[in-house]
């Protein structure tokens, strides 16, 4: 992974539901702004991700192997900073590789003078998505209300153990009802 070597800072983004043209409209933009210069996005497949960093992390475990046995006479205050600066970078790549889940992106810059702003610029890309099926859902889903439905859609709500009232000629959930449960499946009915 010569993007490791090539940049000095990393930024996870996830990325779970967002479409192609998005990611790439948000890449364009985060190339003319000032937030961040010379960056490069890498998008790929988890298992591969994974494979590369577990090889260059094993890479990087032979080459300071190497060069302690190598540098073996130098002087214990270089060495010291070797051994620091070699089980903090191990230790930066493991922690990176268990960040790896769920749909990610890595973007890799040399540098971010404002992350707040950087922040910012990202999240004005954020967009509310209807859910999947089989999307997880992130907080409780209920009924309430008025639904502008007309009664003809009556029997949808009946076949799913749902039963509101008909009211002025559209349907309406008179009590509070909950429909989906928060980290559920979105396609798993509440009993």
């Amino acid at each position: 992974m010569d993007l490791l070597e090539r940049f000095n800072v990393i930024i996870v983004v996830k990325i779970s539901g967002v479409e192609k043209t998005e990611l790439e409209q948000l890449r364009r933009e985060l190339l003319i702004s000032k937030h961040v210069s010379s960056s490069e996005w890498f998008v790929g497949k988890h298992s591969l991700t994974h494979e590369r960093l577990k090889r260059h992390l094993s890479n990087q475990k032979k080459k300071f192997h190497i060069t302690r046995n190598d540098s073996s006479h130098s002087s214990t205050s270089s060495s010291q900073i070797q051994n620091d600066y070699e089980s903090l970078l191990i230790s930066a790549l493991t922690k990176l590789k268990e960040l790896l889940v769920g749909q990610i992106a890595l973007l890799f810059t040399n540098s971010c003078e404002d992350y707040s702003k950087l922040k910012k610029e990202m999240t004005r890309h954020v967009s509310i998505k209807p859910a999947r099926v089989g999307s997880i859902v992130k907080e409780d889903v209920y009924f309430q209300g008025p639904t502008r439905l007309d009664p003809m859609w009556m029997s949808m709500f009946l076949q799913n153990n749902i039963h509101p009232k008909i009211r002025m000629g559209q349907i309406e959930f008179p009590k509070k009802r909950q429909i989906l449960k928060a980290n559920e499946d979105s396609h798993k009915p509440i009993e």
